[in-house]
């Protein structure tokens, strides 16, 4: 009996290191290609990264070189607004949840964060875009 498990324990372990080396194998795999990718961005595109990249203005159409500046701003401007009108309104919805949480109210409310929260953020985007953007499009030529 003993000669049975010993040998059934030195399978188990042969098992085992197999499967650890398919892994580790499996993973430089994919490690691999991403690193040489990434490091191809980097050399090729390290020349291209220089002060006038963020402080200058996009050029005219079609001619070379220009900067992201506007982009910068622009993605500052939504940050901010982002943060003026979602920040008041989490922590408002968040000591509610934690003061009246037992409430009907509070359920539902707790139900909407979870199905927020469990939703892309490209699914409820187009969904406004789809709800909103377009209809104005329509309210506009009328």
């Amino acid at each position: 009996m003993n000669e049975a498990l010993r040998g059934n324990r030195r399978q188990r372990k042969l098992v085992d290191r197999i499967a650890a080396g398919a892994i580790i194998a499996a993973g430089v795999g994919v490690v691999v290609p991403l690193v040489v990718i990434l490091g191809f961005l980097f050399i090729e595109g390290l020349p291209a990264l220089h002060i006038d990249l963020i402080r200058d203005n996009p050029g005219p159409v079609g001619t070379p070189g220009g900067g992201i500046k506007n982009s910068i701003i622009g993605s500052a401007i939504l940050l901010a607004l982002a943060l003026a009108f979602g920040l008041p309104l989490a922590i408002a919805t968040g000591v509610y949840l934690a003061e009246y949480g037992r409430t009907r109210l509070g359920f539902a409310i707790r139900f909407l964060v979870d199905v927020l929260a469990g939703v892309p953020s490209i699914t409820i985007g187009l969904f406004v875009y789809t709800a909103v953007v377009l209809n104005m499009d329509k309210a506009r030529s009328r």
